[in-house]
């Protein structure tokens, strides 16, 4: 019964109001002005033209509210639980940058996100031009990429996901897609695109190695750390709003209507 009424009061705007105000002229017609009026009387007829009307109306939403909003709330769900998933890769695949930052650097985090201080310890050992441990395709032959093509890789995935999730953008909340338009526009991801000369239309991606190794001579190590910090600070909104918004059973809640 419960759930039934949190589905029922789940319609939004002026539908349900106006279904309880005809609820309640049919109960007042039945119950409670049945021997008040004359019945040839005008406001007899009045009374049972608007009778019929409220009649009508409930009718009219009760088979809106089984046939028609009920699909809509599954649909809504189905696909919350799709951005859920997407947006649990986004935070697995950063995840795995930090883990091989740091068993590459071998620094300690004191937290699962790296303080500016701690990326600037990683970076005195990691140099973006060296191997990480990223392993890339060209065809059927593999190769482990510099660190620099391993961030370059990462923000494509992550991009991609993004793509994916905000084609949703107006089934849920309006927090939720402004931090995900600041990941997609955030300083870390800019530097990439320039620095390889991404298409700013299609962002198509070209791998250059030599052109690689060129250009991260001249990335100084300060860029790097300022924009992976913001990068991942964000990146620990988003899992901070994902346990919870999407944790704890609250999900069917939280889809807008």
């Amino acid at each position: 019964m419960g759930n039934f009424l949190r589905l029922f009061l789940s319609i939004k705007g002026g539908l349900l109001g106006i279904f309880l105000i005809a609820l309640t002229l049919i109960f007042l017609k039945d119950f409670i002005l049945t021997d008040i009026f004359q019945p040839n009387s005008s406001s007899s007829k009045i009374i049972n033209l608007v009778y019929l009307f409220s009649f009508s109306y409930l009718t009219s939403f009760i088979f809106y509210f089984l046939v028609v909003h009920l699909k809509n709330l599954q649909d809504r769900l189905n696909i919350y639980e799709y951005i859920k998933n997407k947006n649990k890769g986004i935070i697995e695949k950063t995840e795995s940058i930090l883990r091989d930052l740091k068993n590459r650097s071998r620094v300690s985090f004191n937290s699962k996100y790296p303080s500016t201080e701690e990326l600037n310890k990683v970076f005195l050992i990691i140099n973006l031009s060296e191997t990480s441990p990223h392993l890339s395709f060209n065809g059927l032959s593999g190769y482990f990429t510099s660190w620099f093509e391993y961030f370059a890789d990462h923000k494509n995935d992550i991009d991609e996901i993004l793509n994916k999730i905000l084609r949703y953008a107006q089934y849920v909340e309006s927090d939720y897609v402004k931090l995900l338009l600041k990941i997609e526009d955030c300083n870390f991801f800019d530097f990439i695109s320039y620095t390889f000369g991404l298409s700013v239309m299609d962002k198509s991606f070209k791998k250059d190695v030599n052109l690689t190794k060129d250009l991260v001579k001249y990335i100084k190590k300060e860029v790097i750390v300022n924009y992976l910090f913001e990068y991942f600070s964000l990146i620990k909104k988003l899992e901070l709003y994902a346990k919870k918004e999407f944790n704890g059973g609250r999900e069917k809640n939280r889809v807008k209507k």
